[in-house]
């Protein structure tokens, strides 16, 4: 027995007559073996893997018989295999990296939060108690809320001391740009005092469980940004662009947002999506193309309430925008697809990632 494959990337999409049963398990970034047991016309092939078969589409040149590694790029209405051939890399791609780390760092926020309560512990010396007050006075750079006026100089303040450029200013700093002091270089990096507050609460010996319950929660959030060092790494070597965590509040109106920053084109075309949390609006996408000051938008909501509620308000969004001198173009709203929550940003980039439609 087979399961039809419905879908091609490159040609018209159809609709699935036979989904692919759950009982597979597929998840994004998965890599499983797979032959390639019988070649049809226009592209279709039938492929067998995990004892059981499936059609699919590709536009590469795979023979009968050949095996091969795939690699699961989205799943939804259609699942998107990369073939992998050769030495299957032990690093996990960008995507993985996304995908796996994606539920940890919204928890960033909330290990933040507790340091402006950690200095109450007793027993701390007047050292910790200062390294705490210092680090708590830099979480506002960080965590965003609905009090802040100025958003442009806030995303410039949070990117200098989001900790992704940590060993970058240590590079400089100690290679001729002095024009700072350790110090100060110190205390706006948070991944700089985060390190800083380790080892000074480390010194300690008093505090108990809870002094050892706040430096665990300060070892999780160094985790967490080096987590999204290393994904913005691999997304660079892979031409994909930047990536940033916005850290938000689940007790206001933003909860948090990943930015995911489009490499370039030539033409001057900048790119980026936006995936936010937000109380009333829930889980959005917000897709923007900018081209000389001018804006196109494409949202993707949860269901068709938020898609009319977003219409409604974007003689709003548009005001506000031309009030900052920008222009905008196509500005859209509709339902999301599944594929979007699962693939995230890096299923948009350009490049032959693609190579199976199922």
């Amino acid at each position: 027995m087979f399961y039809r494959v419905s879908n091609i990337h490159s040609l018209q999409p159809a609709k699935i007559q036979n989904p692919l049963p759950r009982e597979w398990n597929f998840k994004v970034g998965d890599i499983f073996k797979g032959t390639v047991t019988q070649k049809f016309s226009q592209g279709e092939i039938l492929i067998n893997a995990q004892g059981r078969q499936f059609r699919a589409y590709t536009g590469l040149n795979l023979p009968e018989r050949s095996e091969h590694h795939f690699q699961v790029r989205s799943l939804g209405s259609k699942v998107e295999l990369k073939v992998l051939d050769g030495v299957i890399s032990k690093e996990p791609s960008t995507l993985q990296l996304w995908a796996s780390g994606r539920a940890n760092r919204e928890q960033l926020s909330n290990f933040l939060l507790t340091l402006s309560g950690a200095r109450h512990l007793k027993g701390l010396s007047s050292l910790s108690i200062e390294a705490l007050k210092n680090s708590s006075q830099l979480v506002p750079s960080i965590i965003f809320n609905d009090q802040i006026k100025n958003g442009k100089e806030w995303m410039a303040r949070f990117l200098a001391g989001s900790g992704l450029f940590w060993e970058n200013k240590i590079v400089r700093h100690f290679f001729g740009e002095k024009a700072t002091s350790w110090r100060i270089l110190l205390a706006n990096d948070l991944k700089g005092t985060l390190l800083s507050l380790i080892k000074v609460l480390r010194s300690e010996k008093q505090g108990g469980e809870g002094l050892e319950k706040v430096i665990a929660d300060i070892e999780q959030a160094v985790y967490l940004i080096e987590e999204d060092q290393i994904l913005n790494l691999s997304s660079m070597r892979e031409g994909l662009g930047w990536f940033w965590l916005i850290p938000g509040r689940t007790d206001e109106g933003f909860h948090g947002a990943e930015l995911f920053v489009k490499d370039t084109k030539d033409d001057g075309e900048i790119r980026f999506s936006m995936f936010l949390s937000l109380s009333h609006l829930g889980s959005l996408e917000v897709d923007v193309s900018v081209i000389q000051s001018v804006l196109g938008i494409k949202v993707l909501v949860e269901d068709e309430q938020k898609v009319t509620y977003v219409k409604e308000n974007l003689p709003y969004l548009e005001k506000a925008l031309h009030g900052l001198g920008l222009g905008t173009g196509t500005i859209i709203c509709e339902i999301k697809d599944v594929t979007d929550e699962e693939t995230g940003p890096f299923s948009h980039s350009e490049g032959p990632f693609v190579h199976i439609v199922i």
